[in-house]
């Protein structure tokens, strides 16, 4: 057995993938299911399970399970099965149910069999590893639209010139100066198409439908030179290893209408609460932005003190654009929506630099984990979406997360957050007549 093999049965070899965190269930070398889990203080919550179709009756799943509660057990650990296909095989075979902490599993199918129906429509489920093909290709597309609005916007701290944000139809790049005039670039993805609209009353449409990067590249360039406001943007995709230049790629051409809108449902849901969190800070703190190099959806909380130099070392992301991004002490929080490697949409949380004991610290939900090689809090966006109240568990961890890295670096956390969030007394009752 390889070092990291937790079983190996005739035909299936169960992997524990601590980097991933996720169990690999393989057919010689090829990866046939995965059980994706977070683990923290001596327990294994089980969030969600694969099986590849192609693999689909031959004990993959069962043999996935059996092996990582076996490895939960020869740990010392606790199972908390919130993924069903674990509950279900653990009913099926109770001489497994001992592993189970009751009273954490009781209180978490508590918080999602509580949703009402208008919250388990207001947070879309995302489809994982479903739809990689989509999201890489959705990515590069931003990219291009992204990179416009960088080369024609004057610069702003921390990057703030090169965001788009979320709109109720999708993603906009909010007006972006051209010599005398202006233009947007917007994503409807109710109507799935790319809309440029410019201030001197032109208007241009592109259909969101399956094609190369290279054929929206050239496509977007030209709806550009169309209005009278042509560009140049550097084609190599940014914050991504073995990136291939926009013109060239032939290769990412994938586009699922409903998996786009899941994407934009829970971009909507998601820039909600991330305002209602900024707001409750009186310090410099940035918009809830979207940055189309790393895909996430982010805000940011500053403590006004410079911070040490950043290393950089980012693909295909300039280090001199690291280092002032990095340039003071912050905290951030956002939502990244994974990648094919990592295909867990997460909530995260992080500070810059990072505080001594950060990783130790007490934060909650108790389903929120610390990620060591991201030097990052995470918290399952399914967690999320799958809760009573989905708003209180997310603002829950965006607060403990700040108030521990903040409380150990010592910032003055008095004078920079606000008392009341919601507004001074005299804005929350003004009159609205």
């Amino acid at each position: 057995m390889a070092p990291d093999d937790v079983s190996t049965s005739d035909e299936v070899r169960v992997h524990d993938a601590p980097g991933a965190e996720r169990y690999e269930a393989y057919l010689g070398a090829t990866l046939a299911g995965f059980a994706e889990y977070r683990r923290r203080d001596g327990r294994t919550v089980f969030t969600h399970t694969e099986v590849d179709d192609a693999f689909e009756g031959r004990g993959v799943g069962g043999e996935l399970a059996r092996a990582a509660l076996d490895d939960v057990r020869a740990r010392g650990e606790r199972a908390v099965p919130m993924c069903p296909f674990i509950a279900a095989w653990i009913d099926r075979h109770p001489a497994y149910a001992d592993l189970v902490d009751v009273e954490l599993y009781d209180k978490l199918r508590a918080r999602a069999t509580g949703r009402t129906e208008a919250t388990a429509s207001a947070w879309p489920a995302l489809p994982h590893a479903a739809w990689a093909d989509t999201l890489e290709t959705f990515h590069l597309w931003t990219q291009v639209v992204g990179k416009i609005r960088l080369v024609n916007s004057p610069w702003l701290n921390h990057s703030w010139s090169v965001p788009l944000y979320v709109s109720p139809r999708g993603l906009r790049t909010s007006l972006v100066p051209y010599r005398s005039e202006g233009f947007e670039l917007a994503f409807d993805l109710v109507d799935h198409e790319l809309e440029l609209t410019t201030t001197t009353g032109e208007r241009r449409t592109l259909a969101l439908e399956p094609m190369t990067v290279a054929d929206f590249h050239a496509a977007v360039l030209a709806m550009m030179d169309d209005v009278d406001m042509p560009v140049t943007i550097h084609p190599v995709p940014s914050e991504l290893p073995d990136a291939i230049p926009f013109p060239d790629d032939t290769v990412h051409a994938s586009y699922d209408r409903s998996q786009v809108e899941a994407l934009r449902r829970a971009l909507l849901q998601a820039s909600r609460v991330m305002t209602r969190f900024r707001a409750g800070y009186l310090g410099k703190a940035s918009p809830v932005h979207f940055f189309w190099g790393s895909f996430d959806l982010a805000t940011t909380r500053f403590s006004g003190r410079e911070a040490p130099a950043h290393g950089g070392g980012l693909p295909n992301f300039p280090d001199d654009v690291a280092r002032e991004a990095y340039s003071h002490e912050v905290t951030s929080v956002g939502l990244w929506f994974g990648n094919r490697e990592a295909p867990t949409p997460v909530f995260y949380a992080y500070a810059y630099p990072t505080p001594d004991g950060f990783p130790d610290a007490e934060v909650s939900p108790p389903e929120a984990t610390w990620l060591a090689e991201m030097g990052e809090f995470v918290l399952p966006y399914d967690v999320v979406a799958g809760a009573e109240d989905p708003d209180a568990m997310l603002l829950e961890f965006f607060e403990s997360t700040h108030a521990a890295a903040a409380e150990l670096a010592e910032w003055d956390r008095t004078g920079l957050e606000c008392a009341h969030p919601q507004g001074p007394d005299w804005w929350v009752n003004r009159p609205t007549g």
